[in-house]
């Protein structure tokens, strides 16, 4: 039986691509072959789910447009890109032309069709990988657990930058900040979003530029400020200190990439690393994704807000 190596796995997933020029696997030499090369009594069968486990030569995993589809749907259902998400959706119900147009779409949005090759390299891995080991079981052997790609590791966030801020745009940030607090809040009444928003920049926030104020950014290759977070710094006791976070935030086109939870732990990071020990979040509006970044973080609940309108 052949090893299975990173190499072999991408030739793999290109052959199973590759409508217009058929491989097939030598289990012997563990490379992929033409099966017109192969004596006819020798080429695999035409249905991928038909093994003969005594067969030297084996179909590939089958990949065809049902299986490019699912694929579209499930990176869909994990994407949390309202900018994108939308558009994507309604490629897919409309059924007129849905891979070209799918891929024009992402290809507009950089950061997202990063992604998504990411994301659809690691589910056609998983199906390889599964294929293997049923021809390894097949063969009386013993399942093998094949890691991550470590060169995947930081694709997605390869083209953003994330660092502290040491020149702030007041402004800009203030704006967002504003922007932000208010979109989270949009359940509520405007009149009372606004009142709780100028109670919060005045009992919590300093200015940006305040000493006190603890900012990090995330620019992309133009660099533009796609996201930051917002944090204050207190002094507990005469050697120990707290860092209270009161805004993360990030473009709604680059949402979903990962750029909150690099901006948070970059953070943390840089903050235990001169000495605090204790942080607070108190962001605006908790959502399931900030809930499970917290979670994620070692973040434990201390308190919930409820509000009644009568």
């Amino acid at each position: 039986m052949f090893e299975l190596t990173e190499a072999l796995i991408r030739g793999v997933l290109f052959a199973m691509e590759n409508q217009d020029d058929i491989r097939v696997m030598d289990m012997q030499e563990g490379v992929l072959v033409d099966p017109a090369r192969i004596p006819a009594g020798e080429r695999p069968s035409a249905h991928p789910d038909e093994i003969d486990p005594e067969a030297r030569y084996q179909s590939l995993p089958d990949w065809g447009s049902a299986q490019g589809f699912q694929l579209m749907e499930q990176f869909l259902a994990e994407l949390h890109n309202p900018v994108v998400q939308d558009t994507l959706q309604e490629i897919l119900l409309s059924g007129h032309k849905v891979f070209r147009r799918f891929k024009d779409t992402i290809r507009e949005h950089p950061a997202v069709e990063k992604r998504y090759h990411r994301f659809k390299y690691m589910t056609m891995r998983a199906v390889v990988i599964e294929w293997y080991n049923t021809l390894r079981e097949l063969a009386g052997l013993d399942i093998r657990e094949i890691g991550a790609d470590e060169e995947l590791d930081g694709m997605i966030l390869s083209d953003i930058t994330v660092a502290r801020m040491e020149k702030v745009p007041s402004q800009v940030i203030t704006d967002w900040d504003e922007q932000a607090y208010l979109e989270s809040h949009q359940a509520l009444p405007p009149h009372v979003r606004q009142h709780l928003y100028r109670r919060r920049r005045k009992r919590y926030l300093p200015e940006p530029n305040d000493p006190s104020s603890l900012i990090y950014g995330a620019w992309n290759p133009a660099g533009e400020l796609c996201g930051f977070i917002w944090a204050v710094r207190e002094r507990l006791t005469a050697t120990e200190g707290m860092l209270e976070f009161h805004q993360l935030a990030v473009k709604m086109e680059y949402r979903g990439l990962g750029i909150a939870r690099v901006l948070l732990e970059t953070c943390i990071k840089d903050s235990r690393e001169e000495g605090i020990s204790t942080f607070v979040a108190r962001l605006p509006g908790m959502g399931p994704a900030a809930v499970a970044l917290m979670r994620d973080n070692d973040f434990k609940l201390i308190r919930e807000d409820y509000l009644l309108i009568v």
